[in-house]
């Protein structure tokens, strides 16, 4: 962590440095740093379908299930053959006890 947090702030953009801390934020279960993180991601780089997926993957896990579909919509709209966005919303389709893809 003390690595990707030097390379952040040697390069506030590194894409790859914030994906990195993205995945440690999820593994840690760490929801609402997860949910900041990819809402920075998505203001300075909004064509990565990337920081789309773990917005949506901490609103699922939260219980924001309307914010978990629109995150994977959007993640569609970049990335329209992304198989955990098409799974999650073909698996929620009509369900009202979301379903996790991973």
């Amino acid at each position: 962590i003390k690595y990707l947090k030097m390379l952040i702030k040697i390069d506030p953009l590194n894409y790859d440095a914030h994906i990195q801390f993205a995945k440690v934020y999820q593994a840690k279960k760490k929801w609402p740093l997860l949910k900041a993180l990819s809402r920075r991601m998505m203001d300075y780089r909004p064509s990565k379908y990337q920081a789309f997926i773990f917005l949506a993957r901490a609103e699922n896990a939260t219980g924001n299930f309307t914010a978990a579909r629109n995150a994977y919509l959007e993640v569609l709209s970049r990335a329209p053959n992304n198989k955990e966005a098409n799974k999650y919303l073909i698996l929620n389709k009509n369900n009202s006890n979301p379903v996790t893809p991973l």
